[in-house]
């Protein structure tokens, strides 16, 4: 039989004082699915049983999923490991925190594993695989700090009183939900337990020589209109491999020579429901929610996005992303998104188009940012690293950027108090004078461009920081593939660092030069490529 362990392990030595289970618990061989119901100890009537919450979210934004006792009750458990799977490809996880149960009865360990290190078997955790180990007392065996939620002879206390909680919650989880639209709308995200050995998803006792594992394991299937009264559909039969969701295989879990094994436990799935596009409440193109889409106060609403980012959709940011998929091609929250909306509004277009996205290129050179000739882009935003002051060089559109404190954020739209929305290509924007985190651009027609940066001119830009101690990065633009040399001068003209490469493709590279074991002085430095060579001076300041 193959257990996890390292939990066990490290679990018994550490809660010896307390005791789960009543003198006629079952024995290890007694205890299958088939006797379940009559050897485990009930309190007051209600199992241990375990779920995970299942919660609405929206695509691009964060949810929080609870893991909570089914029941109100101080259970007499003193630890747990919990192995839960999702689609990594749909949700991103962020980070666990232990519950309100654990905080209020004292538990002293908490943590949680994930991805190759997750420890789910000898080779780690896949993607998308969760581990989440609790215990009541560290791995100290300290006696003398036991949890506070039990009396002197290891019961729990239910009642009010400084040693009991009602509270359910074992841990908190928090994902990212993706922007996939596509596969995204009106999907239900699972979060499952699953197993890869006999001991994932157990609770032990308080004494450490029981262990609760998998009595029935159930999906979530909805609700009946409210999340208080969610549908579960029951997992029947034991896969007779593992890893596995449908609970502990039998009989390979059912018998041990070290623990007592009761199939106690019922596990409850959950996960992330989205809603469908079509029936969030306020549509697509209503970004402000008053029930009017595509009046100018939306596209006002959107366009402050793109300075103020969600602050802008205060105090109903959810249903403001999901309005903001005007033009179905799988990405809100877009400049595309907001053109189409600008056009809608004055009626130089119908709403529900679908719009594939566009191939094209930018560059920047000397602070003046290009799109390839032929692209024409009804808008443009962008986020540039530090503080910069734009300048709109494309006629018949409007600018607005701001600096908040870091960057300067900068969205170029159509005038709207034309009949049709403008179009530009070319130079349109002046002053870029620093690092473009972000750029997202849009056809007239609010497609989104796929850009690249597609550099134009050989540009060897100034080191940052200058002057620098005791690193800076070098910055250079190539139009061309090929190889290059960037190499630092003394000022006796002496060369004290070369760095050589192959560009595989035209781009902006950078590279980061430590200056640590070099004296204090004005350097030069030297990009050659082909025919392009150029030289910059740098200051080393200690």
């Amino acid at each position: 039989m193959t257990f996890h362990r390292g939990f066990l392990i490290a679990l018994a030595p550490a809660l010896l004082a307390l005791s789960l289970m009543t003198s006629d618990s079952a024995a290890a061989g007694e205890a299958s699915p088939n006797n379940a119901d009559s050897s485990c100890f009930t309190l007051d009537d209600r199992a241990l049983d375990v779920v995970i919450g299942a919660v609405e979210g929206f695509q691009g934004q964060y949810v929080e999923i609870s893991i909570d006792f089914l029941h109100d009750f101080n259970w007499p458990v003193a630890g747990f490991d919990f192995l839960i799977q999702y689609d990594a490809s749909l949700l991103g996880f962020v980070k666990a925190v232990e519950g309100e149960f654990l905080t209020n009865c004292g538990w002293e360990f908490f943590t949680y594993r994930f991805a190759t290190d997750g420890n789910c078997a000898v080779d780690g955790c896949p993607s998308g695989m969760l581990r989440i180990v609790a215990m009541a007392e560290g791995a100290s065996g300290d006696l003398d700090n036991h949890p506070d939620c039990y009396d002197n002879d290891g019961t729990p206390e239910p009642g009010p009183g400084p040693n009991s909680t009602t509270a359910t919650q074992l841990a908190q989880l928090t994902f990212l939900v993706s922007h996939d639209w596509t596969r995204l709308d009106c999907q239900l995200v699972p979060i499952r337990f699953v197993w890869h050995d006999c001991g994932d998803n157990s609770f032990s006792s308080v004494s450490g020589d029981t262990l609760h594992i998998s009595n029935r394991v159930f999906d979530y299937a909805g609700d009946v209109g409210v999340p208080s009264e969610p549908i579960w559909a029951e997992i029947t039969g034991f896969d007779n491999l593992m890893p596995t969701t449908t609970g502990a295989p039998s009989p390979e879990c059912d018998l041990s020579d070290e623990f007592t094994l009761l199939r106690c436990a019922n596990f409850y799935n959950g996960g992330v429901d989205i809603p469908c596009t079509d029936s969030v409440h306020s549509p697509a193109g209503d970004i402000n929610c008053n029930s009017i889409p595509y009046e100018v106060a939306d596209a006002v609403m959107f366009t402050n996005y793109f300075i103020d980012d969600t602050a802008a959709f205060q105090p109903h940011v959810d249903y403001s992303i999901a309005a903001s998929e005007v033009n179905h091609d799988g990405m809100p929250l877009t400049v595309a998104d907001l053109v189409y909306t600008i056009r809608v509004v004055i009626g130089d277009a119908f709403p529900y188009p679908k719009q594939a996205p566009v191939a094209g290129a930018y560059s920047v050179y000397e602070g003046v940012l290009t799109v390839a000739d032929g692209l024409a882009l009804g808008g443009a935003a962008l986020v540039v690293k530090g503080e910069v002051h734009p300048e709109l060089l494309a006629p018949g559109m409007d600018m607005i950027y701001r600096f908040d404190g870091d960057n300067t954020r900068i969205v170029v739209v159509p005038d709207v108090d034309g009949t049709t929305v403008t179009s530009f290509s070319g130079a349109f924007l002046g002053g870029i004078r620093g690092e473009i985190l972000t750029i997202d651009l849009a056809t007239p027609d609010g497609a989104r461009v796929a850009a690249e940066n597609v550099p134009v001119h050989y540009v060897l830009s100034q080191n940052y920081p200058n002057p620098f101690n005791a690193s800076t990065t070098f910055e250079f633009a190539l139009p061309e593939a090929g190889r290059f040399e960037l190499a630092v001068f003394n000022i006796q003209g002496q060369a004290v660092h070369t760095y050589s490469g192959l560009a595989e493709s035209p781009g902006v590279y950078r590279y980061t030069w430590d200056a640590g074991d070099l004296a204090s002085g004005v350097y030069l430095y030297r990009l050659s490529t082909g025919e392009f060579t150029a030289t910059k001076k740098l200051l080393l300041l200690k």
